[in-house]
């Protein structure tokens, strides 16, 4: 009998998440109170992002994870 070869698990897709902004790139302003910065706004959709699409199964890295510019 020939033997049996199992095939190489395929890793799942890595998906690259890019904030944008951060440090002294602020992004925009928000003109109505409380005033929000555009780079916190986008790290903190970016990081729910990156939970959602990991309980999924996918492998993700972020361009960055801290407010620095990049």
């Amino acid at each position: 009998p020939e033997p049996c070869v199992v095939p190489p698990r395929a890793l799942p897709p890595l998906i690259i998440i890019d904030p944008g902004h951060g440090g002294d790139d602020q992004g925009t302003l928000s003109i109505i109170k409380p005033a929000y910065q555009e780079k916190f706004l986008t790290l903190a959709t970016a990081n729910l992002l990156k939970e959602y699409l990991q309980k999924l199964g996918y492998r993700t890295k972020m361009t960055r994870t801290t407010d620095k510019f990049i």
